[in-house]
């Protein structure tokens, strides 16, 4: 093949690239499209980065806002990393409702990631492990869930890949702007999701273990890439301390954690999510099965390694050592952010076993490391049946994960009272609220049936149940904060309990006022009564 046709092959290459990825931007922008004009299931998650986003288009959100941390509260900017709210303020001051902004984000977000994963892959393995990333990142179930929740993850992922991908293009290039832009997208991966500070960890590590012909150098990179990407962290750990007393807004428990009991709980999950039938049922395999699949995977894991040094006595070693050394940003990455995630639940005991939603960053990581060794393992294999065993062990691994991503696709962190986002009677209570609403009062449907997003988003600021019996201090902060045309619904009946005020005993803290909230009755049966505000109290 001469000169001038590898210079025609390598221009069609690109071009085919370019086609590939725009043909992907724009099936990516008609399904974003159908998702957020079909009224999205948004996580509460998400209608309370909505809530701050609405206050921060009025002008409210720089202010601290209420100390409950109470889920029908408007919680205040310090809670959560900042970024997000932010971004559908953002889209909100351009003409978005505060729903679709917060769809189009991940949307976009996806986009970005599945594009990304192409060169990344290219320029990490070779342009086979670009392509096979850039599907497994457009096909995980996971991405196209909590891109369907509204949540955080995917514009947290996107500033990952491409945070790392430009410290790679660094590494490869030594240009300047790539470390520039890097720091940049770290720092903003941190102030999207607290866990992005291991974003800025993995690039001062790589940049700290780079060959480099004068030390000074490696100096002033790490100097440039830690101040740039921690200053926007660093300011709003600073203003959490300032306004909550602490780094982090949202208050935790500490050092109830046990590292026996930690362990477990990371085997059992990492076994469930490794088991490549549980997709297929909802049933929970045992956790001797568990057992059993793991050590099938590592003998399985450890033949196929002998077979590629028998394969390559002489060049294993080396070939190893390669794979590591270009690798290192993924691997670094992974295992920073997995040994930060096992140090948080040691130190943090309210928080839920380590569980899909926390480790998705990590899962596209560790698959695109399972098809760089798929095509290395080839490459230095002699015998076409190794080939084959690898190409077979590669795919059910990776076919596991995506078994794995298709259960993580719900939250399972744990909610307050014990009940998990996937426990049936936590999942179904606001749904079957709102329905019971919409048949039980005139008023309910004429509100729900103009707009059926609000069904499924607006009960933290339309409805809003009464407080704990114990919680005074939010019921009287409850009182002052409601708004004109808000209802509060009052349990009653069969379904009163202990734990929650009822009418009677939430009007009582109106003579804390001088001027009293004005309730007026929309309707009553036995079960519940609700009643419409007029006016806060003040």
């Amino acid at each position: 093949m001469n000169a001038h046709t590898c210079q025609h092959y390598a221009d069609f290459m690109k071009r085919r690239d370019v086609s590939w990825i725009f043909c992907i931007c724009c099936a990516l922008f008609v399904i974003g499209m159908g998702l957020t004009f079909q009224a999205p299931w948004v996580d509460w998650d998400a209608s309370d980065y909505i809530n701050v986003a609405e206050n921060i288009v009025h002008g409210k959100g720089i202010v601290s806002g209420w100390e409950s941390d109470n889920i029908h509260a408007f919680w205040p900017l310090t809670v959560w990393p900042p970024l997000y709210p932010i971004l559908i303020a953002a889209f909100m001051m351009v003409g978005f409702t505060s729903v679709n902004a917060a769809m189009w984000i991940p949307i976009l977000s996806l986009a970005g990631i599945v594009i990304v994963s192409f060169f990344f892959g290219r320029d990490l393995d070779s342009p086979i492990t670009g392509y096979l990333w850039a599907i497994c990142c457009l096909s995980l179930s996971s991405f196209w869930e909590m891109t369907r929740w509204a949540m955080t993850e995917m514009p947290y992922i996107f500033f990952s890949f491409l945070g790392l991908y430009l410290l790679l293009r660094f590494l490869n290039s030594r240009d300047n702007w790539f470390i520039l832009l890097s720091a940049l997208f770290c720092g903003a991966g941190a102030v999207t999701r607290y866990m992005g500070v291991t974003l800025i960890l993995t690039g001062v590590l790589i940049l700290a273990i780079q060959s480099c012909k004068k030390p000074k150098d490696r100096i002033k990179q790490i100097l440039i890439f830690g101040i740039i990407s921690s200053i926007p962290v660093s300011l709003v750990f600073l203003r959490n301390i300032i306004y909550k007393g602490q780094f982090s807004g949202a208050d935790r428990g500490s050092g109830s954690g046990s590292f026996l009991g930690t362990t477990n709980d990371i085997v059992h999950v990492t076994l469930s999510d490794l088991n490549p039938f549980r997709s297929l049922t909802s049933s929970v395999v045992s956790f001797g099965l568990e057992i059993l699949i793991l050590l099938s995977l590592v003998i399985i894991a450890i033949f196929l390694l002998y077979g590629v040094y028998f394969s390559n006595k002489n060049q294993f070693k080396n070939t190893a050592k390669k794979f590591l050394y270009d690798k290192r940003i993924v691997i670094a990455y992974t295992l920073i952010y997995v040994i930060s995630l096992l140090v948080l639940e040691i130190g943090m005991g309210d928080i839920a076993s380590i569980q899909t939603r926390y480790l998705l960053p990590v899962y596209p990581f560790i698959v695109v490391l399972l098809f760089s060794f798929m095509r290395g393992a080839c490459a230095h294999m002699g015998y076409r049946v190794w080939k084959i065993v690898c190409m077979f062990i590669c795919t059910i691994l990776v076919l596991s994960f995506f078994s794995s991503q298709i259960i993580g696709a719900i939250p399972v962190i744990s909610d307050k009272g014990g009940k998990s986002y996937t426990d049936p009677s936590w999942y179904n209570e606001p749904v079957e609220e709102y329905q019971w609403l919409m048949e039980n009062t005139p008023h309910g449907a004429e509100i729900f049936s103009n707009n059926p997003r609000a069904l499924q988003l607006h009960m933290s600021r339309l409805i809003i149940p009464l407080p704990e019996r114990d919680n005074t201090a939010y019921a009287k902060k409850l009182l002052s904060k409601l708004n004109p045309g808000q209802m509060i619904v009052s349990l009653n009946g069969k379904k009163s309990t202990d734990q929650y005020m009822n009418a009677d005993e939430f009007f009582s803290y109106n003579k804390n006022f001088s001027s009293p909230a004005v309730f007026k009755p929309v309707f009553s049966t036995r079960d519940a009564e609700v009643y419409q505000v007029v006016s806060p109290a003040s």
